[in-house]
């Protein structure tokens, strides 16, 4: 077992199909792990398929993939995204299908009709953005649109002409009783499900969605443009539906559940983005379903899993095989949505697998992880000893994350490997086959995890949060072996058993020290016995980006954050936002693109050097003219007459106090005052945010003044100790000064 370095994705946006509902791609990891763990032309095994584009990305880097796909939906993707199509083929496809006729008029117009409203500005009829609704209520209650003849761009109320366009459909009944047929297999009793799933569409856009994939079935087109067309409706299914909040906001749906207030998209402008949504990822391979084997590399091969088995278990796949895993979250929306489009894309005995598994609304974390010991036990004639399995958990919540580590072991699978970034929920896992059973009891489970959780908040060194202390609690028992042999040794409370023995542990006001009084998600904890605690992570971070910024003077991000995770492997991986602001406190960019930044030239260490014998000769005037003693050696320190202390002064160029911190732990009797580089100030509050201790801690006594303070106070003819008490917070960190500062 041991920490490996994160690998962080590239920086780059990638917009694809049903993207709030699969697990986030992040381009270029996929690749990089096969780059350092396989040989090019490797087997590569998906048996999770939950985002087509690792598949495509693995294949397309020289690889040939096995992927375990039952979804129809997914499969679609897969071979759509696969080939790369330009967008004028997409186009072409769907004027097909709008051109087709529906009640004497072209089905495309129709549609675009059915969004109208008038603009209230100039009065020209245009294309609405859509509409927003209230839950529960009849019509929808306010116009969103942006006019592209006078720029009116605003949300109103409903007018007549809007409510009397909406009910031009008619007898909505029809339409949803032909969207339920469409999905109901006979003996299968799941109708209820089906109307909920259907409940998710305003009656104006289940009319659209019908009259769409009816003149799908009747279209006379080749396979290929057939396939083109249905990827967009794919796409259009999602965006016509009800989960979209309004006013808007990101969300990834797990469950079917419309909001109060929802928006009502334009469907006719929805499929013209819709095929833009198909052409932004660009890698290509060549895409088989079993028994088709392709034999050339950069090549992916959809099957079952008993498929995949038999193909390496008879030796038909004879090249040395590696298995990547990203995890899908347990998804009620997406899994019943995927059933119900898979009926109305493909007809319902294509998604007759799809269909018979809406039976099951709850996938609670016990589910989960016998469905992960199911599936890599479905194709253990694959995981040879010595195979690596890379595992992904993007986005994780506790019993996720719980769910896959049991699963796994379940399976017979190891921990080798693992690393964690906190700011994208994102865990990275490497296995291998061979694990030794051992039964642990519940009291050795608890030693070991509390071994681990003090170790990580030593090497940390500053407050974390529940999720990561319960992530290395859960973690530490799969590290130490103590985990049950097998789901017959646990119940569905485990889960609840678990999470209850570490919230005791937290508990102990003796051994932690607790950050926020409010409920257990926001609150943070630290060891309460921190002298032999190392320097904070975030202090070592910045250090480290600092002495390469010296050692380059220039660097592009994603260079900078592989070192960085390779320097800081495991639980210790950086988070992305706080590097970033680093690189602002130091830094200019100077490729945007590129994400190249480079040092700024008041950052040259010495300049910086200048400027700190600068604010120390000032500090050295200014006690002086105050009739004070002044003490300088490695820190400065006035005294009065007698030899009392009565300010002590550290100064620094970066945003790392804790050395100064220590030093006046227990001194009592002086003001500390540090002093630094007002460029540091976002910083300096980023990492208060982050770190409650510092926050308080700094609070306590301690002042903070830039060095351009220091300048100005230094400039008062009429200096005193009581009006040097009076401006010495006067500039606080982030305050932006007037163009001329009065001192009272």
């Amino acid at each position: 077992m041991q920490k490996i370095p994160f690998l962080p994705a590239e920086e780059i946006y990638v917009r694809y199909p049903l993207k709030r509902y699969l697990p986030l791609y992040h381009p270029g990891v996929i690749s990089r792990w096969l780059k350092d763990n396989a040989k090019p032309g490797d087997a590569i095994i998906d048996p999770f398929a939950s985002n087509p584009l690792y598949g495509i990305e693995a294949a397309s880097a020289g690889y040939r993939v096995f992927m375990a796909q039952k979804s129809p939906i997914l499969h679609l993707m897969t071979e759509v995204m696969a080939q790369s199509v330009h967008e004028d083929e997409f186009k072409a496809a769907v004027q097909i299908l709008l051109a087709q006729e529906w009640h004497g008029e072209k089905i495309g117009k129709y549609i675009q009709d059915l969004y109208k409203t008038e603009c209230r500005n100039c009065r020209q009829n245009i294309d609405a953005e859509g509409f927003v609704w209230k839950k529960d209520e009849p019509e929808p209650t306010s116009v969103l649109v942006d006019c592209p003849y006078c720029g009116e761009s605003e949300e109103h109320p409903i007018s007549e002409s809007d409510l009397s366009r909406y009910h031009e459909i008619g007898n909505t009944m029809i339409y949803r009783s032909r969207a339920i047929q469409r999905c109901l297999l006979e003996g299968l009793n799941i109708k209820k499900d089906i109307e909920y799933a259907i409940s998710c569409y305003t009656p104006r856009a289940l009319h659209v969605l019908v009259i769409l994939f009816n003149a799908l079935d009747g279209l006379l087109v080749p396979d290929e443009q057939r396939q083109l067309i249905a990827a967009v409706l794919l796409e259009v299914f999602d965006q016509a539906s009800s989960l979209w909040h309004w006013p808007y906001r990101e969300i990834h749906p797990h469950q079917l559940s419309t909001p109060n207030v929802f928006f009502e998209k334009n469907i006719y402008q929805a499929i013209i983005q819709s095929i833009r949504t198909w052409t932004d990822f660009n890698r290509s391979c060549q895409v088989t379903t079993y028994p088709n084997i392709p034999q050339q590399t950069r090549s992916i091969c959809m099957a079952d899993r008993k498929n995949i088995n038999e193909l390496f278990s008879n030796q038909t796949i004879n090249d040395s095989q590696h298995l990547f895993c990203v995890f899908p979250r347990p998804n009620q929306a997406f899994w019943t949505f995927s059933a119900v489009w898979s009926a109305w894309l493909f007809g319902k005995k294509a998604a007759e697998g799809m269909l018979i598994a809406l039976a099951r609304q709850r996938y609670g974390w016990y589910w989960f992880a016998q469905a992960i010991s199911a599936t890599f036990n479905s194709i253990q004639t694959t995981i040879k000893p010595g195979t690596k399995i890379f595992g992904a958990c993007i986005d994780f919540t506790p019993s996720y994350l719980l769910a896959v580590i049991l699963g796994a072991r379940d399976a017979g699978l190891e921990i080798d490997g693992y690393a964690f970034q906190n700011d994208s929920s994102h865990f990275q896992f490497v296995w291998q086959k061979g694990i030794i059973q051992k039964n642990s009891t519940d009291q050795e489970r608890v030693q070991s995890a509390i071994k681990h959780l003090h170790q990580f908040l030593k090497e940390r060194a500053e407050p974390v949060s529940f999720r990561d202390l319960f992530s290395v609690y859960t973690l530490s028992l799969a590290i130490e072996n103590t985990l049950p042999a097998s789901f017959q040794n646990i119940g569905m409370d485990f889960y609840n058993q678990h999470i209850n023995a570490l919230q005791e542990q937290l508990s102990d006001a003796n051994t932690y020290q607790r950050f926020g009084k409010l409920n257990i998600a926001s609150a943070k904890w630290s060891l309460k016995d921190r002298d032999s605690v190392i320097q904070p992570l975030d202090d070592r971070i910045e250090n480290k980006i600092l002495a390469t910024l010296y050692q380059q003077d220039s660097c592009t991000f994603p260079e900078l954050y592989r070192t960085l995770c390779q320097h800081f492997p495991g639980y210790l991986t950086p988070d992305k936002e706080f590097c970033y602001a680093c690189l602002e406190s130091y830094t200019q960019q100077a490729d945007k693109e590129q994400l190249t930044y480079k040092l700024r030239a008041e950052e040259n260490q010495q300049k910086r050097g200048n400027e700190i014998n600068e604010i120390r000769s000032l500090l050295n005037q200014m006690g002086k003219k105050l009739g004070l003693n002044v003490q300088d050696e490695n820190s400065i320190c006035w005294q009065d007459r007698d030899g009392n202390s009565l300010y002590h002064f550290f100064i620094s160029t970066s945003a790392v106090f804790g050395p100064f911190l220590d030093k006046l732990q227990n001194i009592e009797n002086e003001i500390p005052v540090i002093l630094f580089p007002a460029s540091r100030s976002r910083l300096l509050l980023s990492k208060q945010r982050r770190n409650p201790l510092l926050e308080n801690e700094l609070k306590k006594r301690w002042h903070l003044v830039k060095y351009r303070h220091i300048r100005k106070i230094c400039e008062q003819d009429q200096l005193t100790l009581p009006a040097w008490q009076d401006m010495l917070d006067a500039d606080p960190p982030l305050w932006d000064p007037p163009t001329q500062l009065k001192f009272l």
